[in-house]
Parts: C-alpha cells; sequence; structure tokens
C-alpha cells in the first residue's frame, strides 16, 4: 500500500511538470531548511565551555599576537578570526557565537548536498546519506560546543567542496577546479589538524573512484591528477611544518596506549549506534558534556545491523562496496590514532567515546554510503550496477526502518542537548559573578574556578584573572592586595578567610605585634599545616597610608600597600614556610599586625 501511495504521488507531481531532478532538489531544500530549524533548536539556548572560554580570553589580545597560537593543541587561525569576530559583539555574546555555529552549519550541509548531486546525479537514493548527515546524534557536539564547531563545520565543507572539486577536475579538466579543491582546503587546514586527515579519504577516493580499474591505479592518479595533487601535497607538508613549529605535543607518552579500548568505544560504543539513531543513553561526564553510554543490547544490536548491511551491500555491489569501505577506514583509522596517542594519554579509553571526533568520520560516511551503491559520474568510475535488484516487498520495510532511525536520531540529539540548555556550572557561573559585581564591585583573590567551569590542567588560565577576562576591569582579580573578596563555587563574590597555620597573639595590648620604619618584625607559623601555595592572611590596623615589604622565609619578597586604619592583607606565596618578616618602608608609619595565617583561601557564607 506505502508503494502504491508513492507511486501516485510521483505521477500526480510529474503530471504537474515536476520532474525527478526537481523533485530530488525540493525535498533536499526542505530537509536542508528542517536541519537548520532543528540546529537552532539545540544552539540558541546554549552557551560557552571549556575551551571556548580559552578562545574568548585571547580575543582580548590583537589577532595578529594569537593567529598562529594553539588553542588547546588545536592550530585553528580560522576559529581565531571568527572567536576576534564574536568578540566584537561584547562580553561572552553568545547570540554571536550560536550564529557562527548556524552559518558554519548551513555551509556543511550544503556542500553536502551539492557534493552528493555532483558526484551521484539526481538519484533519490542520495537523500538517504543526506538527512541522515543533517540529523545525526554525531553531530550534536559539534553544534552544542562552539569550539568543536569551529574545527569540525569548516572541515566538513572543506572535504565536500575538495571532493567535488575533484569530480568535477575529472570531467572537464578546467582549471579553476584546481583553484577551488586548493581553497577547500585551505579552509579546512585553517580550521585545524584534523582537517588534514581528509587528505586520507580522498586520496582512496581518487584513486579507486576516479582512476579506472585494474592495475596501475596510482600512475594513472599522478598522470590525470598531478595539477591537483601537487599543490595539495606542498601545502599539507608546509602546514606540518608550520604546525610542528607551534604546537607543543598535548601530552607526554608515559604509559602504554590503550589501543584496544579505545577501539571499542570509539566504534562499538559511540559510532555504530550512533548511526543508528542511538546511543538512548548518555552519560553526563562533565555538566554539560555527555558521552555515549548505550547499553550491551544496544552495542549488540548496531554491530548486528551494520554487519547485515554491509553484507547486503556486498553481495549486490561488491565491487564498489569493498572501495567504498577503504574510504570508510582511511578516515576512520586515521581518526583512531589520532585519539589514540593523543587525547587517550591524557584521558585514558575513554577519549574514545567524545563524539567530538567523530563529525569528520560522518562526513567521509556520506561520501561512502552512495559510493557503495550507486554510480560515481567520474571519468574511469567502475561500474555500480547491482546483481539483482531490490525485492519490492522489502522496499516498504527499508523505508519504515530508515524513518526509525531518522525518529531515534532526532529523539538522541535532543537528549545531548538538553543539559546545555540548562543553567550548568560555567554558565551559572559567570552570570553570578556578573551580577555580584554589578551590585558591589570589589576587588577578588585570583583563586582557581571550580573544575566544571574550566579544566585544571589548563592552570593558570582556570583563574578569574583569565576566565573572566571578556569583562574587562568589570572583575578585579590580584594574586595580592587589600580586603580582598573570594568568588565562591558558584560564583558569588563573598568575604575571604584563610584556613591554616595561624601566628601567635602578639606581646603588645591592643596592638599586637608593632612594626614601624627600621624596626621590622617576625611571626612563626607551622609550614606542615600550609597547602602547597598557601594564602596569607595578615590582619593589620595601620596609622596611615604607606609601603611595607613582606619576607616568606627569606626567600620570596612581596611589596605591601598599607592603608590607613583595620584592613586585611592577602597574598599567594610560592611554598609553605616557617617565618614571615614584615617591614614598614614608610616612615613615620606605625603597623600593629593582629594575627598572620596561612593555608587554603576560602570563602565566609
Amino acid at each position: 500500500m506505502l508503494q502504491t501511495t508513492s507511486r501516485r504521488a510521483l505521477a500526480a507531481l510529474r503530471a504537474e511538470g515536476l520532474g525527478l531532478r526537481e523533485l530530488v532538489d525540493s525535498v533536499a531544500v526542505v530537509v536542508f531548511l528542517a536541519q537548520l530549524a532543528w540546529r537552532a533548536w539545540i544552539v540558541v539556548p546554549g552557551w560557552f565551555y571549556a575551551d571556548d572560554l580559552l578562545l574568548l580570553e585571547d580575543a582580548q589580545r590583537p589577532l595578529h599576537e594569537v593567529l598562529l597560537v594553539p588553542n588547546d593543541s588545536q592550530l585553528m587561525p580560522l576559529g581565531r578570526v571568527v572567536a576576534d569576530l564574536v568578540e566584537l559583539a561584547g562580553p561572552y555574546a553568545w547570540w554571536a557565537a550560536a550564529l557562527t555555529i548556524l552559518v558554519g552549519s548551513a555551509l556543511a550541509t550544503a556542500s553536502c548536498w551539492v557534493m552528493l548531486r555532483v558526484t551521484f546525479g539526481a538519484h533519490p537514493f542520495v537523500l538517504v546519506p543526506f538527512v541522515l548527515f543533517c540529523f545525526s546524534p554525531l553531530a550534536a557536539d559539534a553544534t552544542s560546543w562552539w569550539a568543536v564547531a569551529l574545527n569540525a563545520l569548516p572541515a566538513q565543507a572543506a572535504f565536500f567542496v575538495v571532493v567535488t572539486g575533484f569530480v568535477m577536475w575529472s570531467r572537464t579538466r578546467e582549471r579553476r577546479w584546481i583553484l577551488v579543491v586548493t581553497a577547500a582546503f585551505l579552509l579546512g587546514a585553517a580550521s585545524g589538524p584534523r582537517a588534514l586527515l581528509m587528505a586520507l579519504p580522498v586520496g582512496f577516493f581518487v584513486i579507486l573512484f576516479c582512476s579506472g580499474t585494474g592495475p596501475g591505479r596510482v600512475r594513472r592518479v599522478v598522470a590525470r591528477h598531478w595539477p591537483v595533487v601537487t599543490p595539495l601535497a606542498a601545502l599539507g607538508v608546509g602546514y606540518l611544518a608550520l604546525y610542528r613549529d607551534t604546537t607543543p605535543a598535548p601530552v607526554r607518552i608515559e604509559s602504554g596506549v590503550p589501543w584496544l579500548a579505545v577501539a571499542d568505544n570509539l566504534v562499538v560504543s559511540a559510532l555504530l549506534p550512533g548511526l543508528l539513531g542511538g546511543p538512548w543513553r548518555w552519560d553526563l561526564v562533565a555538566d554539560p558534556i555527555a558521552v555515549p553510554d548505550p547499553s550491551t543490547a544496544m552495542r549488540v544490536l548496531a554491530v548486528v545491523v551494520t554487519v547485515a548491511l554491509l553484507a547486503v551491500a556486498w553481495r549486490r555491489h561488491p565491487s564498489t562496496t569493498w572501495r567504498a569501505l577503504v574510504v570508510v577506514a582511511a578516515q576512520l583509522g586515521g581518526t583512531y590514532v589520532a585519539i589514540a596517542l593523543g587525547r587517550a594519554l591524557q584521558l585514558g579509553a575513554e577519549a574514545g567515546l567524545f563524539t567530538r571526533y567523530v563529525p569528520d568520520v560522518l562526513a567521509v560516511l556520506a561520501l561512502a554510503v552512495p559510493a557503495a551503491v550507486l554510480q560515481v559520474q567520474a571519468p574511469g568510475a567502475p561500474r555500480a550496477e547491482a546483481r539483482r535488484p531490490v525485492p519490492r516487498r522489502t522496499r516498504p520495510v527499508l523505508a519504515v526502518g530508515l524513518a526509525a532511525v531518522l525518529a531515534a536520531s532526532v529523539a538522541n540529539a535532543a537528549m545531548y542537548a538538553l543539559p546545555w540548555h540548562r543553567d550548568y556550572p560555567a554558565k551559572q557561573y559567570v552570570a553570578n559573578v556578573r551580577a555580584s559585581m554589578l551590585e558591589e564591585r570589589r576587588a577578588v583573590a585570583d583563586l582557581e574556578v571550580p573544575e566544571l567551569v574550566q579544566l585544571r590542567l589548563h592552570y593558570p588560565r582556570n583563574l578569574p584573572s583569565h576566565v573572566l577576562a571578556p569583562y574587562g576591569d568589570l572583575v578585579d582579580a590580584r594574586m595580592e592586595g587589600n580586603d580582598l573578596a573570594v568568588i565562591d563555587a558558584d560564583g558569588t563574590v563573598r568575604p575571604a578567610s584563610v584556613r591554616g597555620a595561624g601566628s601567635a597573639p602578639g606581646p603588645e595590648p591592643g596592638c599586637g605585634t608593632r612594626v614601624t620604619a627600621g624596626r621590622p618584625a617576625t611571626l612563626r607559623l607551622d609550614r606542615d599545616s600550609m597547602t602547597r601555595f598557601p594564602w596569607t592572611s595578615l590582619s593589620y590596623a595601620a596609622s596611615a597610608d604607606g609601603e611595607a615589604t613582606v619576607t616568606f622565609d627569606g626567600r620570596a619578597t612581596f611589596p605591601m600597600r598599607l592603608l590607613s586604619g583595620p584592613h586585611t592583607y592577602l597574598v599567594n606565596g610560592d611554598g609553605p614556610y616557617t617565618e614571615l618578616e614584615i617591614e614598614v618602608d614608610t616612615p613615620g608609619v606605625v603597623l600593629c599586625v593582629d594575627r598572620a595565617e596561612a593555608g587554603a583561601l576560602g570563602a565566609v557564607r
């Protein structure tokens, strides 16, 4: 019945003069607009997180100073330019960042459709990979997280344009397509080093689908495509040299690489369930970041369905299916090695679960899936004739299955996005700081922010002076000063308190320890009760404004600004100490020190 209804609908459309090409393109436009609206729902209620805050901080500096500075091991000059534009919109202008994500999504999706139409024609099947690419939950990370989007979306667009350019070059041999391919490759490289991996699937696609069949393919690639390959090779080598010169290794290799565990997480827990619309369960590892946590049944189902689909494709299109598998394996293998030798050494096997690395594979699948079953429209492409047609009675089943995958994809992408819509710690922290400072502006201690606001591994960029840099002089964060407040874990500004070692009361009633110019005083504290880098609190009263010097164990000296009247001076030292010496540098000023404490700095609630 479904088949009969579809045929009648197509017949009616054709009677109105709408051909197959127009019909396919019209459906694609509807899908494009729907996915753009869907991604807007995902991204607009979100906010910045982690790497985003690093980009916003660096955007306070002149662009030429940071253009080639890696952002968390990512050499991404294009992202630097975009971050600079977002910063012009004001402090933490999420609307501007969200707009860049939507523009990037639109460009990547439009490039995908152009690639599919140019490479495979107006066959209705091209709508299948296009729809799955648009709504895959594997793309939710690259839609919600701004820094990931700045890497992934330009890389996807570049991949699609490079493939399109290669196919058009193969057909026409026009030089303009050399420029198109080269410009797209530059766009991808400017978005981050991961984009260079696209050379692997593109290379295998050109060798296996655009260079004839039989032996001597590599020789034919060189002979036919050297005008395109040569500039790409030169640019790739140049980028790698620049990357090596500017980007230090993110981690040191101190233990074995968890190869098998990373592969299991990447393929069986993240990729395959995501391709079927899963995983149906997300693990919120660092609010709002979630990773796939599929059930055992979901993992098994994903493997079984994938193997079954590959077996059917191999049986019907053996010549093109194995070629498509090689193209996917090239990208997946490159991604796997990059994760295993990169973040896995820092995060362990869990790095394979992070879907921020999967959008590159998703783009390659959008090419490989139709390449396995459709004719690539390029000279020398292998024939994609099916050994047997798809039985009519199974077509409705396939249609229902695709509809189920689409519905599951939308549901799981929504599940991933919901934590980004809430007031998660980083978002709430920055909002509370702003509210507190607008109510009463006070200098605050430059104390590390909570781990869920900025990762400790980024120190010192997890200090308020860095995290809150977009607010400019609204936030005055210091490592020393008088009457400093602290920002608590929620972002509220509160009075400060030091807990740890304390000095004995001074000998002079009503003054404690008296200090004047030429007559320094020494206070003793228990270093074993201090933290590794203790904050020192000096409760004092000065007869007038002036200057003093504080010295810890004779090794670390800090200038101290004295204010008339009772005050509390806070300073962050370089380590535990036993003796604290105070010397007044301003003649005529009398300083009374009530007590010194050294240890952990916190908020008084």
